[in-house]
């Protein structure tokens, strides 16, 4: 008789090999009879979709040891019958003459689902050759939702796999319309203007030293006050570096000293006598005054203004100073009574951040020290007098000062005076730009589009940046972009280097020797620092300032100005992806355009700290991370990446360790029981009849999701975070399972004492309240389970 349908074909070879039953595992033949019908069905994965060549079977008359003549049967007839013989599927009939059964078991293409499949084959071996489903529709509900690939997918496979990014790159440069005509478009150079910003990283490291120590001085100086006279200098000491200073006030004992040559200057500073003593001071350093929420620094649209004020608070520090008192000071004013004092203090400000070299701007003088518009030092304050050579001030000063190299470089903006309002408004947005810490030490590079790389000519006077003649094409990418900027960067060294050594005549301090030693060490360090932080940017213009273009209103007063304002501003500046050409950047920016201008670039080191200057940079790196992002790598309070079992009913619930996004269940829940925690989980590739079931039932996504008990799921990181209880009680008790291990109890024994002390901690709450006369609370914490202890056993917790 017909055998009955088989829903476990492991299961049935088994119970065969009980009985003795014989069969024939024909496994291989099978998968080389398969890739042969994907062949000749161009791709189809399912089987049985075509008759097979008569030159793939060997015996096409007869069947084998089949030599009763009533018995033929030809391959038409099979045709015609829409059947197939077990020797076109290269198996060799183990039964000759009696009925039998191929059995085949499968995962079925796209979505892995295990199902099998039963084929009665007669006497001669023939079997129906009825289409066998291996591959998902692809009309359906499901392969739709299973095969179909999102955009967030596409470019996170690319962006984690060079090797695809780079075939898929190449790919699509020959597949350009330009390449199928003959116009080999991405062999063409194309004009750029590059501007390398803070290239020795002196702004950087400049920012570094700030971030360490705010590196501003404060000096205490100590005066006798005389009428009629200059004040006698009693001694000057110095606040300790701001990295020593906290938040809370901090007693200091300063030890009071001559001036000597980091002092500041003032003639009336004597040094005769031996100025001696110790101050006494409390300090304290809030840094920054203002923290600006992160929500309100990453909005879309901030203005100059607002960017420029975000990053003032953010270098800005309040400097809290309490002057207590003095010991021992020196005597100035002597007499045959007494020797005693008028002492007071005064407190001066110096910015580190200036050398002797620099012109200093409005308001300050040599060494950075604080001075007035009329030239005279500045005082922050000064206290009262307090007669005694142990005086007392017990007074309290603030101050606002910002990190040294951001009020250098703002304050290097400053102008005496502006005529016109065109001049003020002028000169506001160069505060602002300076505010924004665009830098002034940049590097120009110039690329031609010229077709042919022409010769260096040693003879040929060329500026500085346009004489390394190495060219970039269309289909570069951004990367291959960078190296050879890089290559560049060393032609030019070399061709600086040359240049150098023919100034030799000329005089070792001269501003142009000067100025190409400061270049040829610019651009050896940008030949050998460059790396992956360095970004490369598009200028991209603003709506107004197009406008005023596309107006011929390019040569106006205006447009210079705005163009000023938002070439120097970074949120003008949008980051290029390094895997992308400039071909596919061409249609948005204009690269390679005939008879265009050279685009504008600009390379910086992109960091933490650029992210708040430019918008776009952030948006870029969020991106970038999102799309690098792995499912894998989620370990959440919440969330965590795992695997759980699968049963497949398509092949007698057999089981499947599945990759699955396990989710931590509300703490009070109804699914906790018996101690067993459960785990709602969604699995990466959930079964299709699930999925098209939901579809079409208009569910959420959350339908696919199933709870899922703990036993069943194996989370992938060592500490897996959502072991952990949002319980406080629970977290109280789990603090605990290291000292009772320490005892010897087991994880059980552990688990079995911790939910007798979460019950008794409940009864005892209960009689409490009831004792009270208040309301009895019945909601319980779920049970300690096992994994949870394992979990703070580990530290995980």
């Amino acid at each position: 008789g017909e055998l009955t349908q088989v829903t476990n074909i492991s299961k049935f070879k088994q119970d065969l090999e009980k009985k003795g039953t014989p069969f024939v595992d024909v496994r291989c033949q099978m998968v080389i009879s398969h890739e042969e019908f994907v062949s000749k069905s161009r791709g189809n994965l399912n089987l049985f979709t075509c008759v097979p060549d008569e030159a793939a079977t060997p015996m096409t008359m007869m069947s084998f040891n089949c030599a009763d003549p009533q018995h033929l049967r030809t391959n038409v007839e099979r045709a015609e019958n829409h059947s197939v013989n077990l020797s076109a599927l290269r198996i060799h009939d183990p039964f000759p003459g009696r009925r039998k059964v191929l059995l085949i078991r499968f995962a079925r293409g796209g979505d892995g689902q295990r199902y099998n499949a039963q084929y009665n084959v007669d006497g001669l071996g023939d079997l129906p050759m009825h289409e066998l489903a291996m591959d998902m529709a692809a009309d359906s509900q499901a392969a739709r939702i299973q095969m179909s690939l999102t955009k967030e997918e596409f470019v996170t496979c690319v962006m984690t796999s060079p090797i695809l990014s780079e075939a898929l790159r190449k790919m699509t440069l020959f597949d350009m319309p330009g390449h199928r005509e003959g116009v080999h478009e991405i062999l063409m150079p194309i004009k750029l203007d590059v501007v390398v910003g803070d290239p020795m990283n002196e702004d950087a490291d400049a920012d570094f030293l700030d971030a360490i120590n705010v590196r501003q001085s404060v000096a205490f100086e100590i005066y006798d006050y005389d009428r009629g006279s200059f004040a006698d200098f009693l001694g000057e000491c110095f606040l300790p570096p701001f990295d020593k200073l906290t938040s809370s006030p901090q007693r200091f004992v300063l030890e009071v000293r001559n001036a000597t040559d980091s002092s500041r200057p003032d003639r009336h500073k004597e040094n005769s006598a031996q100025n001696t003593g110790s101050l006494f001071i409390e300090a304290s350093w809030i840094f920054p005054v203002e923290h600006v929420e992160e929500e309100h620094a990453s909005k879309e649209k901030l203005s100059l203004e607002e960017r420029a004020q975000i990053e003032e608070k953010a270098h800005t520090g309040k400097l809290k100073l309490k002057i207590l008192k003095a010991e021992g000071l020196r005597a100035a004013d002597v007499t045959k009574s007494k020797a005693t004092n008028d002492a007071y203090v005064c407190v001066y400000v110096r910015n580190e951040a200036f050398t002797e070299m620099e012109h200093y701007p409005v308001g300050f003088g040599p060494g950075g020290w604080r001075q007035t518009p009329t030239g005279v030092h500045k005082e922050e304050f000064r206290t009262k007098i307090a007669k005694g050579t142990s005086p007392e001030w017990d007074e309290e000063h603030e101050m606002l000062l910002m990190t040294a190299s951001f009020e250098k470089r703002t304050q290097q903006k400053q102008r005496h005076l502006d005529v016109t309002r065109r001049q003020a408004k002028k000169h506001a947005n160069e505060m602002l730009i300076a505010a924004l810490g665009n830098g002034d030490s940049e590097l120009n590079f110039f690329f031609t589009d010229e077709p042919v790389e022409r010769r260096p000519d040693p003879n040929e006077e060329s500026e500085p940046g346009d004489r390394h003649q190495v060219k970039i094409y269309l289909g570069d990418t951004i990367f291959q972009f960078k190296i050879k900027l890089q290559e560049a960067a060393r032609r030019e060294a070399a061709r600086e280097g040359n240049y150098l050594r023919g100034l030799r005549g000329t005089g070792e301090g001269s501003d142009e020797v000067v100025d190409s030693r400061v270049r040829l060490q610019q651009y050896e360090t940008l030949a050998d620092k460059m790396c992956h932080d360095h970004v490369v940017m598009v200028f991209v213009p603003s709506k107004q300032l197009r406008e005023m273009y596309r107006a011929k209103r390019a040569d106006t007063v205006d447009y210079e100005n705005l163009y000023m304002v938002e070439f120097a501003d970074p949120s003008s500046w949008q980051p290029l992806d390094p895997i992308r050409t400039f071909m596919h950047y061409a249609p948005i920016y204009g690269f390679g355009a005939l008879g265009a201008d050279a685009q504008q670039l600009r390379v910086v080191q992109g960091n933490e700290e650029y992210k708040m200057k430019n918008s776009r940079y952030r948006h870029f790196v969020q991106d970038q991370t999102k799309w690098r992002s792995l499912v894998t790598g989620v370990n959440t309070a919440k969330q965590c990446f795992g695997y759980a079992k699968y049963l497949h009913r398509g092949d007698g619930d057999s089981e499947e360790w599945r990759p699955v996004l396990a989710e931590r269940l509300n703490d009070h829940g109804e699914e906790e029981s018996q101690g067993t925690k459960k785990f709602k989980a969604s699995y990466l590739h959930v079964a299709s009849a699930d999925v098209e079931a939901g579809a079409m039932a208009g569910e959420s996504a959350d339908a696919s999701k199933v709870l899922v008990d703990e036993t069943r799921v194996l989370l992938a990181p060592v500490q897996p975070k959502i072991l952990g209880t949002g319980n406080f009680e629970q977290a109280k008790l789990l603090k605990q399972a290291t000292q009772l291990e320490g005892q010897g109890m087991t994880e059980a024994e552990i688990v079995r004492h911790l939910n007798q002390q979460q019950e008794d901690m409940a009864k005892k709450r209960a009689e409490l309240q009831e004792s009270a006369g208040l309301p009895v609370t019945r909601t319980h914490a779920p049970p300690i389970t096992q994994a949870m202890v394992r979990a703070a056993l580990r530290g995980a917790l």
